[in-house]
């Protein structure tokens, strides 16, 4: 009556009547706008998800407990190497079509007990042999007695990420090497001056263990008449003064002073400064020479002087 539109299921009956034959029609109307609604929305739903498989970033797959491979996405199959899902659907992946590295045994064994995996790392082989490494999630599908009959998961190429990580890997290595076997004192301390880290030679020139010197005061190896100079320094160091040695008289744990040669800069993290990082050179005997060979210049002057005035007299 309201002009609205309504989907209906009708069952209906003819009516006969002896050799009148046909003289009516019975039926029952039932409202069935609900299952429509709901039958388009499964429609839709569906597209929805089809579209979402079809064009997913990460492979998509379904796959059997004996290795069949039930469904796979596009990004799934070129991620593989493959050039159609029947080409790959003809692989059996319980024939050692994995990485040799690969457990697939132990991968079915956690979605037995646990029913699902996330994140799961692992090395997985391309049609053409390359090795390439994947993050996996997957859970068991089980039918009404509780029996597995499919695994579902995603799988996404962490190739790129995991050959940085070795990268960053290698170099930090490298850099740990440089720190441990250096001849020079190589630290690092934040903006108050407190230590956060000592190579060996450090340890080897002040006597003091990595250990002691994690979070100690740089004040507690400087002599008193040092400890202003060093923090003026710092100060000029935030003002933007560029990077230049200058020696700084250190004292050792067994009381001995020693004078090394320092170049420090500071370093940022989300462009804000936090500490400074520097290599120190143990000078102390060069330094000595120099106030040997200075001495000897004055007395020598000073002879000169004596020679000189010496002369005058005499004349």
């Amino acid at each position: 009556a309201d002009g609205e539109r309504l989907t209906v299921r009708l069952y209906d009956k003819l009516i006969r009547k002896g050799d009148r034959g046909i003289t009516g029609l019975r039926a029952a109307v039932l409202d069935a706008s609900d299952c429509h609604r709901a039958r388009e929305a499964l429609v839709e739903s569906e597209a929805r998800y089809r579209h979402l498989f079809e064009n997913a970033p990460i492979g998509v797959y379904r796959t059997t407990p004996d290795g069949r491979i039930l469904l796979a996405n596009p990004a799934l199959i070129r991620l593989l190497g493959y050039a159609s899902f029947a080409e790959l659907a003809a692989v059996n992946l319980e024939q050692g079509r994995f990485h040799p590295d690969y457990n697939r045994g132990g991968f079915k064994e956690s979605l037995e007990r646990d029913g699902e995996i996330r994140g799961r790392e692992a090395v997985w082989t391309t049609r053409d042999g390359r090795a390439i490494f994947v993050r996996e999630n997957a859970r068991a599908i089980r039918d009404g007695s509780g029996r597995i009959v499919c695994y579902e998961g995603t799988v996404e190429d962490i190739s790129e990420r995991r050959r940085a990580e070795q990268r960053l890997q290698e170099t930090e290595e490298r850099y740990r090497d440089l720190f441990e076997n250096a001849q020079d004192v190589v630290f690092s301390a934040d903006l108050s001056g407190r230590f956060h880290a000592m190579n060996r030679a450090g340890e080897q020139i002040l006597g003091y263990s990595r250990e002691e010197f994690q979070g100690m005061e740089m004040s507690a190896v400087l002599p008193p008449a040092e400890q202003e100079a060093v923090r003026q320094r710092i100060r000029e160091k935030l003002a933007g003064a560029p990077p230049a040695p200058h020696l700084v008289t250190f004292q050792a744990r067994d009381g001995r002073q020693i004078v090394l040669e320092v170049c420090s800069r500071l370093f940022f993290e989300r462009g804000q400064p936090v500490g400074f990082q520097g290599i120190a050179r143990d000078v102390t005997e060069r330094t000595r020479w120099q106030e040997r060979v200075e001495q000897y210049a004055r007395e020598l002057q000073e002879k000169n002087g004596e020679l000189s005035a010496d002369r005058k007299s005499v004349v």
